[in-house]
């Protein structure tokens, strides 16, 4: 297909809904969160000779330990399958061990459909292993001692028989392992949750079996040997997801989760996950518009009662995607399987999907990978992120495994390769006492974003007696109210007057900024205030610096001032005070400015040299430290939570001009 990269812009329309009832309907914007790594074996030759066979079938994550379940062709021993395991080290992922079962058996290719990890325990399905008949299953416990991966045991199925396949599906949580024959399983302490979508005409005899370690003995627990249909028949043909509880090493069904909307062949039950009093299941066939684009149900569990909290789906619009070629219509949509797969953490759902298929005028047809992050405050989870590949480049991966831990997602592709992505934004800014700051948000707020969402928790005392924040507005200063919200891109002046300095942090429900090329994300350099702020309401930041003047034009300005800029540019028209964007350094050579017409008006904008000459903006910026302003040159690094003043030349008038950080600063 060759390296040709489309560029599209994604904005929805969101509906979300609380069985069944809209809560919210409003237009919003969706930004594409880019992979931190791609997660490759460290002998790759090995798999591209018979790329066609090799498949990520499953993915887990632990910590800073992944786990890539691979089925692959080697060529020598016949059809067999590994397990890789990689390690974080800061942001890198290193590959530690590639893991394969013993005995080996020459025609296992089954093994590494499941993985599952806990700590320093990892365990493998084999579901076609030949354990104690014809394609009857196993799965593999591995532990790591240090950095060296042994296995500890081979657990079979006490009732297993010919094309039993046991070892479909594999959960862990410490000393617990939970296998299937067939369903998708998920645990959280003495919690298990089997998804049952009804698929095989509705012919459902799915075992669970629970495993125990007693030192380094594994003793099976009896849980569900396929004594009943675990909610689906054919009355019932949308699928369900089985509840078990453990109490005393017994394990005793709980409930059974329905779609409150559902219908047949919604597949609903594909996919599960839990984390603590909530579970996620995903319908990746069920209807909208007509359409079988998909859906993730939420459910919540109040003592022994499981309530379903919200249905997550995007409400496809007709433009969902706007492509180059055109934009989407919704039969375009159809298998897009939102839903596919499911992983939950806390207050953070990612739901992935098959992607979307379409005919761009290349030589064949390729897929949209993308997975959808979403984040719980309170009871209502908003959509936040797009998870996409690397690049918009077309391609026919798809994305269905999926896991999370705490912030850190993985997502697996056909292929021998998987992606991680960094959702957390852990940058924070010392603010001394006494002192005025010029900061900007350095990652994505999301609703948590007021004066006292974001600040508050951070520092002490009352908010406009103990500290405040001003924002620079039609050329003076505005201080802003508690509930005020902080905009990204926008510098403020913040001031707080303890006995000592503070740390500030972002909202946990923050995100990494993306960093892509977009409109959306573009930094106006002239931008309007919709608080209806009236010039003659502002003041000078009392006790603050001086608005940055030029030379000449105040007798209180000089070289020896260290809270005033001397520019020597005349033709400064207007002094913008914005913010960075991003939680990580970068040159401020990076930057490049774009207007509506002229040389600055071309894709790729042009640089602070160019905009200079033009008459657009000074080629370099200036950020007051407490103390004096420093000025920021081309060759200096934009950092996290700065805010900076920006001096716009006669010729912006009109243009609309804004500053992008260019792609190649990653978060």
């Amino acid at each position: 297909m060759g390296k040709q990269l489309i560029k599209i812009a994604v904005r929805f329309k969101f509906g979300f809904y609380l069985m069944g009832k809209s809560l919210l309907a409003a237009s919003a914007l969706l930004m594409p969160v880019h992979a931190v790594s791609v997660l490759m074996p460290d002998q790759i030759a090995d798999y591209q000779e018979f790329a066609w066979a090799a498949n990520i079938s499953s993915v887990s994550i632990s910590g800073d330990t992944a786990v890539l379940g691979i089925r692959k062709y080697d060529g020598v021993t016949g059809r067999s399958g590994e397990a890789l395991v990689f390690t974080n080290y800061g942001q890198k992922w290193v590959e530690q061990a590639r893991l394969t079962p013993m005995p080996l058996e020459e025609d296992d290719r089954s093994f590494g459909v499941s993985v599952a990890i806990s700590g320093d325990t990892l365990v493998v399905g084999a579901p076609t292993s030949d354990s104690s008949a014809a394609n009857s299953g196993s799965v593999y416990v591995f532990t790591r001692s240090e950095s060296t991966w042994t296995q500890q045991a081979r657990l079979v199925a006490s009732n297993a028989a010919e094309a039993y396949r046991f070892g479909r599906s594999v959960a862990i949580e410490d000393d617990t392992v939970i296998v299937t024959t067939g369903s998708n399983v998920a645990i959280d302490n003495d919690t298990v949750v089997v998804g049952a979508p009804h698929e095989n005409n509705g012919d459902v005899t799915d075992s669970v079996y629970a495993f125990h370690r007693i030192g380094s003995e594994w003793i099976e627990q009896d849980l569900h040997h396929g004594e009943d249909d675990m909610g689906v028949s054919p009355q019932n043909p949308t699928g369900s997801a089985c509840i078990f509880t453990r109490n005393n090493n017994e394990w005793n069904k709980q409930a059974v989760l329905l779609a409150s909307d559902g219908a047949s062949n919604d597949r609903f039950g594909a996919s599960v996950a839990i984390s603590g009093e909530t579970i996620l299941v995903g319908a990746p066939s069920a209807r909208y518009k007509n359409q079988r684009i998909g859906a993730a149900y939420v459910f919540v569990r109040d003592g022994s009662a499981w309530n379903q909290q919200e249905i997550l789906t995007d409400m496809f619009e007709p433009d969902f995607f706007r492509i180059i070629s055109g934009s989407l219509a919704y039969s375009d949509l159809a298998g897009y399987d939102f839903g596919a797969g499911v992983a939950i953490s806390g207050d953070r759902a990612v739901i992935s999907s098959n992607g979307i298929e379409r005919d761009i005028g290349l030589e064949n047809f390729g897929l949209f990978n993308m997975d959808h992050l979403y984040i719980r405050t309170e009871s209502q989870w908003n959509p936040r992120a797009l998870l996409v590949a690397g690049d918009w480049q077309m391609s026919s991966q798809t994305t269905k495994p999926v896991a999370i831990s705490d912030k850190t997602v993985i997502t697996g592709t056909r292929g021998v390769g998987a992606r991680t992505y960094n959702l957390s934004c852990n940058t924070t800014y010392s603010l001394p006492p006494n002192q005025w700051h010029q900061i900007s948000l350095p990652c994505d707020p999301g609703p948590d974003n007021t004066v006292e969402a974001v600040l508050a928790d951070d520092i002490p005392g009352t908010y406009g007696a103990d500290w405040q924040v001003y924002r620079y507005e039609h050329d003076g200063f505005v201080l802003l109210g508690n509930s005020d919200e902080l905009i990204q891109g926008v510098g403020y002046w913040i001031l707080q007057t303890g006995d000592s300095d503070v740390a500030l942090d972002m909202p946990n429900t923050s995100t990494p900024t993306p960093m892509e090329h977009n409109e959306e994300w573009k930094i106006p350099l002239m931008r309007s205030f919709t608080s209806g702020i009236n010039k003659s309401d502002v003041e000078p930041l009392m006790g603050g610096p001086k608005i940055p003047t030029l030379a000449g034009n105040d007798t209180a300005c000089n070289e020896q001032d260290t809270d005033c800029v001397v520019v020597t540019q005349s033709a400064v028209k207007q002094w913008s005070s914005i913010g960075y964007l991003f939680s990580t350094d970068c040159l401020l050579a990076e930057a490049a400015i774009y207007t509506d017409t002229g040389t600055c008006s071309i894709n790729s904008g042009c640089d602070l040299d160019t905009a200079q000459s033009q008459g657009i903006l000074y080629n370099q910026l200036w950020t007051y430290n407490g103390a004096e302003y420093v000025a920021i040159k081309a060759t200096d690094n934009l950092l996290p939570w700065k805010g900076y003043w920006a001096a716009l030349l006669q010729n912006a008038e009109g243009q609309n001009p804004s500053l992008q950080i260019r792609g190649t600063c990653k978060n």
